[in-house]
C-alpha cells in the first residue's frame, strides 16, 4: 500500500507544475524509508522537524512564498533532474533488493552445503567404525597367531623328546657293543683253556662240557652278532626318522619366519592405520570446529537478518504515520525551496551513503563467495580423503585374505607334523616291543642251556675239585644280556642245582688278562672263519674218538637251536619291513587293541 500510494503521489506531481517539486523529491524521500534505508531514515527525521517548524511559521511563509513565485520557473529544470535522479535511486533500491534475495539464497546454499558436511561427517564417522572393527579382527587374528607359535613350540620340544630317545638307543647299542666284546674276549679265554686242557688231559670229561660250553658261546656270539645287526639296522631306520623330523624343524622354523614377518607386516600396516586414523580424527575435529564457527556465522547473519526485518517493520509504520503529514502539508510546501536545496545537498550525501552501503553489500558478497569456494574446496579434499581410505580398507581387505591363506597353509603343515610324529612314536613303541621279545626268548634259550649242563664226575678228591672249580669257572655277570630285575625273577631251584658247578656266580673267577686290540681282532675273526667253515660236530671229532657218541647229540641239539635262532630272526626282520610298509597308514588303522598294547607292556 505505502508503495502505490507512493508512485501515485509521484504521478500527479509529474502532471502538476513546477512548483510542487520539493514536495515530490520529499515523498521519494520517503518511499526511500519506506523500503528500508538507514541513512533516508535520518534524513526524513529531519525533514519531519522541518515541517514541525513550518506549521510554527505559516503566516511568515506565506509572504517568502509570494516573493518567490518567479524563481519557480527557474526550478522546473532543476526538478527534472530530480525526478531523474529519483529514477536512479529506484533503480539503486531495486538493486539492493536483488541483493538482500541472492544474500538469502545464498544463505540457504551455505544451509544445504552445512546439511551435506554434516552427512559427510556422518559417513567419515561409519567409516572409522568400520576400520576399528578391522582392526579388533586383525588384533584376534595375531592372538590366533601367538597360539600357532606355541603349539609350534609343543612340536619342537617333542622333537627334541625323540632325540633323546634316539640318543639313548644310540646309548643301548654301545654297551651291547661293548657286551659283545666282552664275550669275544671270554670266548678268547675259554679257547685257550679247552687248548691247555686238551695237552694235559685230553681223555677228560670236563674237556667235553668245556668245548660244548665254548660251542654254546658261539652260538651266543652268533646271536649277539644278529642282535648287534639288527640294533644297527635299526639305528640306520631311526637316524633316517631322526632326518627326517630335523627336517620338518627346519621347515617350522621357516614357517615360523614366515610367521614373523607377517606379524611384522601386520604391526606396520596397524600403526599406518592407526596414524591415518589419528590423522582422520584431527580432520574431523577440524571439521566440527569449522561446523561451529559456520553455525555461529548462520546465526549473526540470522539476527541481522530478522533486525533488518524489524527495522523494516518499524519504518513502514512510520511512514504510514509520516504520510498522512505529508499529504496535509503538499499545499503548503512551495515556500521551502531553500529547505529543498539543502534536502536536495543532503539527498547527494544520502545518494554516496547509499553507493558506500552498496560497495560493502558487494564486498559483503564477494567474501561470501570467498566462503564457499573454501567450502566447496574443503568438501572436494573430503571427498578425496574418504575415497583414499576406501582404497586402503580394500588393500588392508586383500592382505588379511593373504594372510589367512598362510594361516590355513600353517595348520595343514601342523596336522602333517603330528601325523608324522604319531607314526614315529608307534613305531618306537613296536621297536621296543619287538627288543622285549628278542630279550626274552634270548634270556629263555640261555636258562635252557644252563639247566642242561650238569656235574658228572665227583671221584676227585676235594682238595682238587675246588682247584679245578676255581680254574674252570667264570663270572656269568658278564653274560647277561637283561636287566638285573629280571635276573631276580630267576626260578631258585636252579640255582640251588648248579651251586658248586661251573656256571655257579658265587664262586670266584680268575680274569682273563688284557689282550691288544689286534689280538681281539684276529681271535673274533678266526672265531667267525671256524664258524661259518666247520660244521660245530668237527671240533668234537677232533677232542677224540671216544667222545664221538656223545658230540653227536651235542652236534644236533646245536643245529636245532641254531636253526629255531635263525627262524626268530628272520620272522623279527620280515615282522620289521611289513611294519615299515605299513607306517603311512599306521594312524588310521590304529585299534584300541594295539593303543592297549604299550601299556601291558
Amino acid at each position: 500500500m505505502s508503495r502505490s500510494r507512493s508512485r501515485s503521489t509521484s504521478v500527479d506531481f509529474g502532471q502538476k507544475s513546477d512548483r510542487h517539486s520539493s514536495i515530490f523529491s520529499k515523498s521519494i524521500f520517503a518511499s526511500k524509508l519506506c523500503r528500508g534505508d538507514a541513512i533516508a531514515a535520518q534524513i526524513d527525521t529531519r525533514a519531519l522537524k522541518s515541517v514541525s517548524n513550518l506549521s510554527e511559521k505559516h503566516g511568515v511563509r506565506g509572504n517568502i512564498s509570494l516573493q518567490q513565485q518567479p524563481m519557480r520557473e527557474m526550478e522546473g529544470s532543476e526538478s527534472g533532474e530530480l525526478v531523474m535522479e529519483v529514477e536512479s535511486l529506484k533503480k539503486m533500491v531495486a538493486s539492493a533488493r536483488d541483493e538482500s534475495k541472492a544474500k538469502d539464497r545464498k544463505m540457504a546454499n551455505l544451509e544445504a552445503e552445512l546439511g551435506r558436511m554434516r552427512q559427510g561427517e556422518a559417513d567419515k564417522d561409519a567409516s572409522l567404525g568400520q576400520l576399528m572393527k578391522e582392526l579388533r579382527e586383525l588384533r584376534e587374528k595375531e592372538t590366533k597367531i601367538h597360539d600357532l607359535e606355541r603349539e609350534l613350540e609343543r612340536k619342537t620340544m617333542a622333537e627334541s623328546s625323540m632325540a633323546r630317545q634316539l640318543d639313548s638307543a644310540m646309548f643301548e647299542l654301545e654297551e651291547s657293543k661293548i657286551e659283545i666284546a666282552s664275550l669275544h674276549e671270554k670266548i678268547d679265554g675259554l679257547e685257550d683253556l679247552c687248548n691247555r686242557i686238551s695237552k694235559e688231559v685230553k681223555e677228560n670229561e670236563e674237556v667235553r662240557s668245556l668245548k660244548s660250553k665254548v660251542l654254546k658261546a658261539q652260538e651266543g656270539e652268533m646271536r649277539a652278532v644278529s642282535k648287534a645287526e639288527s640294533l644297527a639296522e635299526e639305528m640306520e631306520v631311526l637316524k633316517g626318522e631322526w632326518k627326517f623330523a630335523m627336517e620338518g624343524e627346519d621347515k617350522s622354523s621357516k614357517a615360523m619366519d614366515d610367521l614373523a614377518m607377517a606379524l611384522k607386516e601386520v604391526a606396520m600396516e596397524s600403526n599406518k592405520a592407526k596414524m591415518e586414523l589419528s590423522a582422520k580424527e584431527a580432520e574431523v575435529e577440524r571439521m566440527k570446529k569449522e561446523l561451529v564457527e559456520a553455525k555461529q556465522e548462520v546465526e549473526v547473519y540470522r539476527t541481522t537478518a530478522d533486525r533488518l526485518r524489524a527495522e523494516t517493520e518499524e519504518t513502514l509504520f512510520a511512514w504510514n504515520a509520516k504520510e498522512i503529514g505529508f499529504m496535509s502539508c503538499i499545499k503548503r510546501a512551495e515556500e521551502e525551496r531553500a529547505l529543498a536545496q539543502i534536502e536536495s545537498h543532503k539527498s547527494a550525501e544520502s545518494l554516496k551513503a547509499a553507493e558506500n552501503m552498496t560497495r560493502s553489500a558487494r564486498e559483503e558478497t564477494y567474501k561470501l563467495r570467498d566462503i564457499l569456494k573454501q567450502a566447496i574446496n574443503e568438501s572436494n579434499a573430503a571427498k578425496a580423503a574418504s575415497g583414499i581410505a576406501r582404497d586402503e580398507n580394500s588393500l588392508l581387505k586383500d592382505c588379511l585374505a593373504e594372510k589367512e591363506e598362510a594361516v590355513h597353509f600353517i595348520t595343514r603343515e601342523n596336522e602333517r607334523l603330528r601325523i608324522s610324529e604319531a607314526a614315529s612314536q608307534e613305531h618306537v613303541k613296536q621297536l621296543k616291543r619287538m627288543l622285549t621279545m628278542t630279550s626274552a626268548e634270548i634270556k629263555i634259550d640261555d636258562k635252557d642251556e644252563i639247566g642242561l649242563v650238569m656235574f658228572t664226575d665227583r671221584r676227585h678228591d676235594e682238595d682238587e675239585d675246588e682247584g679245578e672249580d676255581r680254574k674252570f669257572s667264570f663270572d656269568l655277570d658278564d653274560l647277561k644280556f637283561m636287566n638285573e630285575d629280571e635276573d631276580e625273577d630267576e626260578d631258585p631251584e636252579k640255582d640251588e642245582a648248579l651251586k658248586g658247578s661251573i656256571f655257579d656266580t658265587s664262586v670266584e673267577t680268575p680274569k682273563a688278562e688284557a689282550r691288544t686290540p689286534k689280538a681281539t681282532l684276529f681271535r673274533l675273526k678266526s672265531a667267525k672263519s671256524t664258524s661259518t667253515s666247520s660244521p660245530p660236530g668237527d671240533e668234537h671229532m677232533s677232542g677224540g674218538e671216544d667222545g664221538h657218541d656223545e658230540g653227536e647229540g651235542d652236534k644236533q641239539h646245536g643245529h636245532r637251536r641254531s636253526k629255531t635262532m635263525f627262524q626268530r630272526v628272520g620272522g623279527l626282520l620280515t615282522i620289521r619291513k611289513s611294519f615299515h610298509r605299513k607306517e603311512p597308514s599306521i594312524e588310521q588303522k590304529t585299534t584300541p587293541s594295539q593303543t592297549q598294547q604299550p601299556s601291558h607292556d
